[in-house]
């Protein structure tokens, strides 16, 4: 169990007829003040003699915690999309976290499955407002892990096993965004007219149906 059970109305309002856009800022912080809190727990329960497994699963624990409440949530904010994508759409945790084995400061491995009964346009959307908020937390990690191995400031507050597992972690983190980085500036070049999309703010009808159906058919209602 999570040290802190998180719920739908620590970050979604109830009620609250805002866009998804206009409630991301509150939602992200929401997210950082859960981690944040439930992190601080746990590492006060390590120091009071709580094993490294517990630890770890404990972690594990906090993170389905808020991705779970984050999945169900944004179904909920995409309306009829999301009522379609309802049973029909899951996330599978993979590598260390889908062991129950999240280390501290470590990435988050999700996998989205679906049953392709539903607009593959639907399933691209709900991933994107997601990882918005998982990616976001991986630099927060990032900066975390950062101040810990900063030596001329902070490092003498942390234990050496701390500061050797954070500067692991930081190379990891900075690996996989820089990587990330590389393939959306591919992925922009490689299919045609997304650098158009970017630059001039217009696309080709052909474009619109193929990479965001769902749009060209409302406009054209």
């Amino acid at each position: 169990m999570p040290v802190h059970p998180i719920s739908a109305a620590a970050i979604f309002s109830a009620g609250d007829q805002r866009s998804f856009e206009e409630q991301r800022p509150e939602i992200l912080e929401a997210c950082k003040q859960f981690i944040t809190s439930s992190h601080e727990e746990i590492r006060q329960r390590h120091a009071a003699g709580a094993s490294g497994t517990e630890v770890v699963h404990q972690l594990s624990a906090v993170m389905d915690a808020m991705v779970s409440t984050l999945f169900n949530g944004i179904l909920g904010l995409m309306g009829a999309d999301g009522k379609r994508l309802t049973g029909h759409l899951t996330l599978a945790a993979v590598g260390g976290y889908g062991r129950g084995e999240l280390n501290p400061y470590s990435d988050v491995d999700i996998m989205f499955l679906h049953d392709g009964s539903v607009p593959v346009e639907a399933v691209e959307a709900f991933a994107q407002k997601l990882l918005y908020f998982l990616i976001v937390l991986c630099l927060l990690v990032l900066l975390l892990s950062g101040i810990v191995i900063w030596r001329a400031y902070f490092a003498f507050y942390f234990p050496i096993w701390a500061i050797r597992l954070a500067s692991d972690v930081h190379a990891v983190c900075a690996f996989v965004l820089i990587c990330g980085i590389i393939t959306h500036i591919y992925a922009a070049i490689w299919i045609k007219g997304s650098v158009r999309a970017m630059t001039r703010g217009t696309v080709t009808r052909g474009w619109a149906w193929k990479h965001h159906r769902a749009w060209y058919k409302q406009l054209n209602k």
